[in-house]
């Protein structure tokens, strides 16, 4: 049996995350669990919050998968502000972009082929970057880290599956530009 797997980011959130492009991000607040990870992302901007989080879905083979839930915050949503670290950004969004997998692996005669968005990457106009990248759990975490190498934070391809299998067959890994067509690997 074949399981075909799509943990992609929904219409709404990718139009979510292009309206950031240009905007100047006042600042991140981060609900955290532990340090670099978190519960929920929430980025402010002139007049508009969205919040980041990560909601897991059944799939067809009965597991759950981690994908990205992204909407604009509503006012009444906050959390306690004893749970939360804020840090100041104060910098323009100059790019958004989205971290795909593409994994295969078998197991006991059955066979999954996954295809998900696995983290955002803001750049920022002073050369920095905010990493947001899924973690594969049962509480929906996020592990998050702001610096200038951010694709060199990222978990590994065969650690960020390492949930679900021990092997992958076949494993791809690409980085897409929002609102620029084509796609780095």
């Amino acid at each position: 049996m074949l399981y075909k797997i799509n943990a992609m980011i929904a219409a709404t959130g990718r139009a979510q995350l292009i309206k950031a492009i240009g905007q100047s991000i006042s600042k991140v607040i981060s609900y955290d669990a532990t340090t670099s990870v978190s519960l929920k992302i929430l980025m402010e901007t002139k007049g508009e919050k969205t919040a980041i989080t990560n909601k897991t879905d059944v799939k067809s083979d009965g597991d759950e998968y981690p994908s990205f839930l992204i909407r604009a915050q509503e006012e009444s949503e906050f959390y306690k502000a004893s749970m939360c670290k804020t840090y100041d950004i104060g910098c323009l969004v100059k790019g958004v972009d989205i971290v795909t997998d593409h994994v295969v692996w078998e197991w006991r005669g059955r066979s999954w082929d996954v295809e998900s968005d696995i983290a955002v990457i803001f750049g920022f106009d002073d050369g920095t970057q905010l990493l947001i990248q899924l973690i594969d759990s049962i509480a929906g975490l996020l592990r998050y880290y702001k610096g200038n190498d951010c694709i060199g934070h990222l978990c590994g391809i065969d650690g960020q599956w390492a949930m679900k299998t021990d092997v992958l067959l076949e494993k791809q890994r690409t980085v897409k530009c929002l609102g620029i067509e084509g796609e780095k690997k």
